[in-house]
């Protein structure tokens, strides 16, 4: 029995299609059916788009106000690495600067260091101020001139810093007085008269009649400047032993003078007194002068012995060469003037320093003041010398100092002899 209703009809395969597709559309096989899903949350304002790859990168969004704070960040941290760029550069020049003084200091210390590594020991001056010669070092002529420039080192030291170079010519015209002289001439006659007669005393008279030798001139002559150059030049490179300033500026005359240390000792003269006494009591006994005398005749090494002095085994010492047996005016005037020029900071040690410092009026002063102390005093002036002797000759036989004398001497005249037969014997041939 058929029905009046019309029966469905059957769906066609365009819809079947549809359906699959709109089945397989709302179901997501990691959450179930279709039925189970919640509907999706609302998107914040700032979308964030996930790829099923996860490798690629993230996109975020990013609104104005972040932008300018970013912007000034960048801005900032800009201006701090430019401030860091040019402090960087300041720092690095002023490395620079330090490095190159550094470099000015160490080339002007290993100068002194040269200039007084050989101690007291001229050997090495003279052989390179000595005149051109092909003989061997052993020649008599040699061995002459390193005696005259050793004579002209003692003679400066120990008798006369400064020789006028008219005291030459004046050697032969002595013992004419002229008829109508003032007193002016009358006194510089005088003087000239003491002098020679002091330099006629120290030399061996088998150099009498080299005198008038332009040879003996310029090589005597030449030690003296040799050793008052040399000397301060040590004094300055000891400058912590002898003075007790260790501050390394001192090695350097312009940044030596502003030295409080160094200001304190030259004023007034205070580096010529025992500190804590009064100007007769202390004259000449400053620590500094005793041991810059110590370095002059025996060299540094004296200087690191405490209270114990010890004189060095070498024979190359100025002591041992000089022969010396005790200290003397002259010596001790040679000292403190040396000192004084030292602490002057001037640029030249001559009787007039550059600046105007009269070194030998002062040089002659000290003279005055041991001359009137001997007068005056002569139980101090005893103790003076004692007070020297003591450490500069302490232990050291006078015999031996004689026997260096009288040995200079005959090797001296040995070599004159020996150098007039080569000279005899070159006119033959």
């Amino acid at each position: 029995m058929h029905s009046d209703s019309p029966s469905p009809t059957p769906p066609t395969r365009k819809r079947r299609r549809r359906a699959v597709q709109n089945e397989d559309h709302n179901i997501d096989p990691d959450r179930g059916s279709a039925d189970n899903i919640s509907p999706p949350h609302p998107e914040p304002a700032v979308a964030q788009e996930q790829s099923s790859d996860r490798n690629r990168p993230v996109i975020v969004g990013i609104n104005r106000e972040e932008l300018y704070e970013i912007k000034r960040k960048t801005e900032y941290l800009r201006n701090i690495i430019e401030n860091l760029k040019a402090t960087n550069h300041t720092a690095c020049q002023e490395i620079e600067a330090l490095t190159q003084e550094n470099a000015n200091l160490l080339h002007t210390n290993r100068r002194l260091l040269e200039s007084s590594t050989s101690g007291n020991d001229d050997e090495h001056e003279e052989q390179e101020d000595g005149p051109p010669s092909k003989k061997s070092k052993t020649s008599p002529s040699n061995k002459i001139f390193k005696m005259y420039l050793r004579l002209g080192k003692q003679f400066s030291a120990c008798q006369i810093m400064w020789l006028s170079p008219e005291i030459w010519d004046f050697l032969y015209t002595s013992g004419n007085t002229p008829e109508d002289e003032d007193e002016e001439s009358y006194n510089q006659r005088t003087r000239m008269e003491a002098i020679s007669a002091q330099l006629m005393e120290f030399l061996p008279d088998v150099l009498h009649e080299q005198l008038n030798e332009d040879l003996f001139r310029d090589r005597f002559s030449h030690g003296m400047r040799a050793i008052r150059a040399r000397f301060v030049a040590d004094l300055v490179q000891s400058h912590a032993m002898v003075f007790g300033i260790l501050d390394t500026a001192f090695l350097i005359k312009e940044e030596r003078r502003e030295l409080p240390a160094v200001k304190e000792l030259i004023a007034d003269d205070t580096f010529l007194y025992k500190p804590g006494t009064d100007e007769l009591n202390g004259l000449l006994r400053h620590p500094s002068l005793k041991k810059a005398l110590l370095l002059l005749l025996w060299g540094p090494s004296t200087l690191n012995c405490g209270d114990t002095i010890t004189r060095p085994k070498t024979k190359r010492t100025n002591g041992r060469l000089w022969g010396l047996e005790a200290t003397t005016d002259a010596l001790l005037a040679f000292g403190a003037t040396a000192i004084y020029f030292v602490l002057s900071c001037e640029a030249e040690f001559g009787e007039v320093g550059p600046g105007g410092t009269n070194f030998q009026e002062f040089y002659e002063e000290r003279i005055t003041d041991l001359t009137d102390l001997h007068a005056k005093f002569p139980n101090r002036y005893k103790k003076l010398m004692k007070y020297y002797n003591n450490d500069l000759f302490h232990n050291y036989d006078n015999q031996d100092a004689s026997a260096v004398q009288n040995e200079r001497q005959g090797k001296l005249a040995l070599a004159m002899e020996m150098e007039v037969d080569d000279e005899d014997s070159s006119d033959d041939n």
